[in-house]
């Protein structure tokens, strides 16, 4: 909207109603209503890579230096003592587990990052940790599967942690050519099957346990293997962002819809940890937006 703060790179949409949201991106942080298309910068010069609404219904927001809480729209150092205690801590996906767990994925190297803030604790898990050993400490995504079982994506690694016992399980699928694929961004459960994103293959199809049933990529009509969100439409549909367009796939025929800028999107480029869904709208960003 013109007047409105220029998004140059979003990093992390976040919805917090029909009305608002948050964009973290490569300038900056920003509020925008989604009413009248009015975009604020809350703070802009340096990047954020993610946002949520703590305990308490705190705004905290994740920047290169550390955790910040949002107070009437401007960003203030986050000083909860139990988490100060842990460092540098940069955070690119959360999930919840019981009543005060918050689990969290790390931008900088440092694994899976836990938080029990009714207990005030925070530590690690890290190729180093004990029970649960992680392979690696990059650590692209966190993503709730059920009350108990928690989902990795590394680099190299897709793990399930299962969260009760304490046991980490290797599930790292492998190419017909004995090499294994890598570079995994996103997972996503449609009807009995989950899809998970490994850039510059594609979406690999799963079965309820894991195990590699097929692949969705260039040769079957994906605009590009180079894919980073994939979102769920009603249990129906399936969308992709990608390096080069917006793909939907229909499971029901295994056929592909591609949409460009050309067709109205914000940009052809999106990004990793770019997209989310409230109720019935689904976004998706990168380059120039969302």
């Amino acid at each position: 909207k013109p007047g409105s703060a220029f998004i140059k790179h979003a990093y992390y949409l976040y919805p917090q109603n029909d009305s608002l949201l948050y964009a973290c991106a490569e300038n900056g942080l920003y509020k925008l209503n989604l009413q009248s298309g009015l975009a604020t910068a809350i703070e802009e010069g340096k990047p954020y890579d993610y946002i949520f609404t703590a305990p308490g219904g705190n705004l905290l927001a994740s920047a290169p230096e550390g955790l910040v809480e949002i107070r009437k729209h401007k960003p203030v150092k986050f000083q909860d003592k139990a988490f100060l205690n842990a460092g540098n801590v940069r955070m690119n996906s959360l999930e919840k587990f019981g009543d005060s767990l918050l689990v969290a994925g790390t931008e900088n190297y440092r694994g899976i990052f836990l938080w029990n803030y009714k207990r005030k604790r925070t530590w690690f898990l890290n190729t180093q940790s004990s029970p649960i050993k992680l392979r690696e400490n990059i650590t692209n995504l966190v993503k709730k599967l059920s009350d108990e079982k928690l989902a990795l994506l590394g680099d190299e690694r897709f793990s399930i942690i299962d969260m009760k016992n304490e046991v980490i399980k290797d599930l790292t699928p492998v190419h017909t050519n004995g090499n294994p694929f890598s570079l995994f961004f996103d997972i996503e459960k449609l009807k009995n099957n989950y899809y998970l994103a490994s850039y510059g293959r594609g979406v690999l199809i799963l079965d309820t346990f894991f195990q590699m049933k097929g692949i969705i990529d260039v040769q079957n009509g994906l605009s590009n293997a180079g894919v980073y969100k994939l979102l769920n439409w009603k249990d129906s549909f399936l969308f992709i962002t990608s390096n080069n367009g917006l793909n939907v796939y229909n499971p029901l025929t295994n056929k592909i819809t591609s949409y460009f800028k050309s067709d109205g999107l914000q940009d052809d480029t999106f990004e990793e940890t770019s997209g989310a869904k409230l109720e019935n709208v689904l976004f998706a960003g990168g380059v120039n937006g969302f």
